[in-house]
């Protein structure tokens, strides 16, 4: 028992130290918050007569600052509502009625606790959270969105992105967008939700300070002008349910650090919701997730890789695009009054990145293309819904030779009727991606035209430097072929011989730390669903921006160099 109530008190301290020691909060919603309950204070003070029209007073500036809806501001609005009723009631009744001491009295008490409830509610267990300050950043970090334009099976398409870059073009008073569109945010916390636990899935409105959130970037700014020195180039896939926007912590802390990062929210049905170019919206496929509730593991995972596909082609489109931006503009660009013209190290290559299902699409991308590639970081990479010709790649028999780990394939194995087929379309992609890029760069100067047709070129993502961090739960359950990664890594077999190769478990994490939702959550109501570990979910997540960035950065360092 003693050891149980010490436990309850470590937990509770541990809770108090994240919730005002490491989460941000947005200031202006607390202060307005509690000015609110100061008013209600007042009213439960003052003479009858006054209370009741004190309470409306209330009432309306809390539906005026909740943008003419209640459930915007619920953690005060909902104690508020009998707190009315109560005034109401002490207006009602006349002094000299029957019992009216002691039905003064419970009013009082009973407004009382109202409040105390919504001082709990708003400044206890919800309070309006933020992102944390990127520690250590080098530069300002502006901003464009756009439906960049590609070519997807030989037919013109686009896909949304959202492109992060260091600038220094931000003034004194400093600069800030919304977290979320404000045109699409409502729909977008409705849609989110749908991931939740069912009890909460129908209560978006838990989601409103999320629209209250600003990222510090400018938007639209032109991009860091550093007489002869350009930056490096980093695609981004997020994880199921993710979006670009979930990501904006680690995505800008790698542009914060000098790196041009190109972030994709995928049209697969993986993403809550996502516009396209001729605004129609592509929402979450909740089919696919109804598999696995029905027990149809396999046939959820093998229609998961047939979804890392459509995202390996939106993935590398991006990433061509994005080199040829270094020679000459494109007009989406010109309207937004942005160019990376001789901003974009191509001779560096590209650092293909992602988190879970967009761990999986990197290194799908990688495999199929390596020659573009300068290192690939996989964060917590669901492996399992990487097409055949990635899983057998990562996986050879030989690295694993005289080891206790032996792969066969994932859930479902390896579809051998269609092994030579996927080779030969694994192929054919990496010829038609090489071409593309030829063609792109044909007539320049730049080293990255001549390296594509280099037979030296790497042929596998074995031949390039891997980054594959786990969090602790991941690991635990070896999930992600993380075992088998980590005996690689151990041999000296993961990655580019004798290369920078590293493998890493982030203790006491949880999979969701590696994406924004971790800590913009309470604490306690993260770790209540699982979705955080035991430790402060924004030191994990400084930690995994920190070992990125230590990566990437002796990458950068080795090539540069050679």
């Amino acid at each position: 028992r003693n050891e149980t109530t010490h436990q309850v008190l470590v937990d509770a301290r541990l809770g108090i130290s994240t919730m005002f020691g490491e989460l941000q909060l947005i200031r202006s919603r607390l202060v307005l918050d509690i000015l609110t309950l100061l008013l209600q204070c007042v009213c439960v003070i003052s003479p009858i007569d006054r209370s009741f029209s004190r309470a409306i007073v209330a009432l309306i500036v809390t539906y005026t600052t909740a943008g003419g809806s209640f459930t915007n501001r619920w953690t005060i609005t909902f104690p508020l509502v009998p707190f009315l009723v109560l005034q109401g009631l002490r207006f009602v009744v006349q002094d000299g009625a029957k019992y009216y001491y002691w039905i003064s009295l419970s009013i009082s008490i009973a407004s009382s606790i109202c409040i105390l409830l919504g001082l709990a509610l708003s400044v206890l267990l919800f309070p309006p959270i933020t992102l944390p300050p990127i520690k250590g950043a080098k530069y300002n970090v502006g901003v464009v969105d756009l439906h960049l334009p590609v070519s997807i099976d030989g037919k013109d398409d686009h896909v949304t992105t959202r492109i992060l870059y260091p600038t220094n073009d931000i003034s004194k008073n400093h600069s800030s967008i919304p977290y979320i569109d404000p045109k699409k945010a409502v729909a977008f916390c409705k849609e989110s939700m749908k991931i939740a636990p069912p009890a909460l899935q129908s209560k978006d409105w838990m989601l409103h300070t999320w629209r209250l959130i600003k990222l510090p970037v400018k938007r639209n700014a032109m991009p860091l002008n550093k007489k002869g020195s350009k930056m490096p180039l980093v695609v981004y896939s997020h994880g199921l349910g993710g979006t670009s926007e979930i990501y904006s912590y680690q995505t800008l802390n790698l542009a914060a650090m000098g790196n041009i990062v190109i972030s994709i929210t995928h049209t697969d049905g993986s993403s809550p919701m996502v516009e396209r170019i001729d605004g129609s919206i592509v929402y979450r496929d909740v089919e696919i997730d109804k598999l696995t509730a029905a027990g149809k593991h396999v046939e959820h995972v093998r229609l998961r890789r047939q979804s890392t596909e459509m995202r390996v082609k939106e993935f590398l489109g991006a990433a061509t695009v994005m080199l040829r931006l270094d020679k000459i503009n494109i007009p989406e660009l010109q309207e937004h009054g942005v160019s990376f013209v001789d901003k974009i190290d191509t001779a560096k290559k590209v650092v293909f990145m992602g988190h879970s299902f967009g761990g999986a699409t990197a290194l799908t991308a990688a495999q199929r293309e390596p020659s573009m590639v300068s290192c690939v970081i996989a964060h917590d990479p669901a492996i399992d819904w990487s097409p055949d010709d990635t899983r057998r790649a990562l996986h050879p028999d030989n690295k694993l030779e005289n080891s206790e780990h032996k792969y066969t394939g994932g859930l479902g194995g390896y579809v051998e009727s269609d092994d030579k087929e996927a080779e030969q379309k694994g192929a054919a992609a990496v010829d038609n991606f090489a071409n593309s890029l030829q063609s792109s760069f044909k007539g320049s100067d730049d080293k990255s035209s001549s390296s594509l047709s280099n037979n030296k070129e790497p042929r596998s993502v074995h031949d390039l430097h891997l980054l594959t961090l786990y969090s602790q739960s991941w690991y635990d359950k070896n999930w992600g072929s993380s075992h088998i990664m980590e005996c690689m890594h151990k041999r000296g077999e993961l990655g580019l011989k004798d290369g920078l190769s590293d493998f890493g478990v982030i203790s006491n994490a949880d999979h969701q730390e590696f994406s924004d939702i971790s800590f913009l959550l309470p604490t306690w109501l993260s770790r209540g669903i699982g979705m955080v570990g035991p430790r402060n979910p924004v030191d994990a997540a400084e930690e995994i921006g920190e070992r990125t960035f230590v990566f990437l950065d002796a990458v950068q360092k080795q090539a540069k160099n050679s």
